[in-house]
């Protein structure tokens, strides 16, 4: 038996994965006052969560394509080959899937609080004075910044409009420079 995989739309979701979880880190850190570290994990986290969601999602929904349209978007995804009458359902779906994922990043990044937060709170039994007074001071500090900055579903807002907008600038340039002078 014959299989084909789509070794250039798995390097290219590879890329795009690179690229939306570097801006995405950024974004978090600069927005949610995180350490570095931890606005990498969290940025990682929550594509990796959106990525899988949409293609279940896109892997739930496929049976139910017209044949007409499944054989264009086989041609799109495979051989890079587009039409003009599946031009329009590829940026409806660039629509739906950037507020998709907006709610799975926004959910899994509560997600990931709450469940850090709990695992912070079991850990700390023989805490020290000192480690008290100092977790004490960094919850005053972060409810004051969360306060005073932006909330978490702007700064996941953000950081998703800055990813998709960086992740179709590449798409942009690959369309435009012609297939033969690329790598």
């Amino acid at each position: 038996m014959f299989s084909v995989m789509p070794l250039r739309a798995i390097a290219f979701q590879c890329l795009f994965l690179l690229l939306a979880i570097a801006i995405e880190a950024a974004v978090l850190r600069e927005a949610l006052k995180l350490p570095y570290r931890k606005s990498v994990e969290y940025a990682a986290s929550i594509n990796l969560l959106s990525t899988a969601v949409g293609w279940l999602i896109f892997f739930s929904l496929e049976p139910l394509v017209p044949l007409n349209l499944k054989f264009q978007l086989i041609n799109c995804i495979f051989f890079d080959q587009w039409s003009s009458s599946i031009a329009a359902w590829v940026i409806l779906a660039g629509f739906a899937t950037f507020f998709i994922s907006f709610l799975v990043k926004l959910s899994g990044l509560d997600l990931l609080r709450l469940l850090l937060q709990d695992k912070a709170e079991k850990e700390p039994e023989q805490e020290t004075q000192v480690e008290k007074s100092r977790r004490y001071q960094n919850t005053v500090r972060a409810r004051k910044n969360a306060r005073e900055g932006p909330s978490r579903a702007n700064a996941v807002l953000i950081a998703n409009a800055l990813s998709y907008t960086a992740i179709l600038l590449v798409l942009f340039i690959r369309i435009i420079v012609p297939a033969d002078t690329r790598l």
